[in-house]
């Protein structure tokens, strides 16, 4: 009984570990490469995330899919689908943005197909990031954080 409530209180203290530091409370911090800190979404789910110079805003459109052209940058030898250069943002599923396209289009590239590549972090992406993190041997939670990105960007194998 006792071990019960104690194993029940630290998978509820873990949860609120793992979601509440995400969020930025101080209003626009920047990430590295200069891109806006991900992870955070607002109330319809859309990372925080500025606009794409040549798309703009993100904006969802039902059956619209997204191009992927993944190149390799010639100065820092990383992968990239051109809709995000994020190395660090945490994005979680159930958001949507320029970021959820460019994590979509690597996961295509890495050979695990993510269902559409829509920039909508659905069940599919999910399912998909796990595959890629169970294959690079890194902790399996659905969440795109740092290790998930060097695994995406081409500096570790999958």
């Amino acid at each position: 009984m006792l071990l019960t409530s104690v194993t029940t209180a630290l998978v509820m203290l873990a949860g609120l570990l793992v979601l509440a530091p995400w969020e930025n409370t101080e209003g626009g911090g920047a990430a590295q490469d200069g891109a806006a800190q991900g992870g955070a979404a607002e109330d319809d789910g859309t990372l925080d995330e500025p606009p794409h110079p040549q798309f703009g805003e993100y904006t969802f459109e039902p059956g619209a899919r997204h191009e992927c052209d993944v190149d390799r940058d010639a100065d820092d030898d990383l992968l990239y689908a051109g809709y995000s250069r994020s190395r660090t943002d945490l994005v979680l599923p159930d958001t949507q943005g320029w970021t959820v396209v460019e994590i979509q289009c690597l996961l295509e590239h890495h050979d695990i197909a993510p269902g559409a590549v829509d920039g909508q972090y659905s069940w599919a992406t999910d399912r998909s990031v796990r595959r890629l993190q169970d294959q690079a041997h890194i902790a399996v939670d659905g969440i795109v954080g740092p290790d998930t990105w060097r695994v995406l960007r081409g500096q570790e194998e999958p």
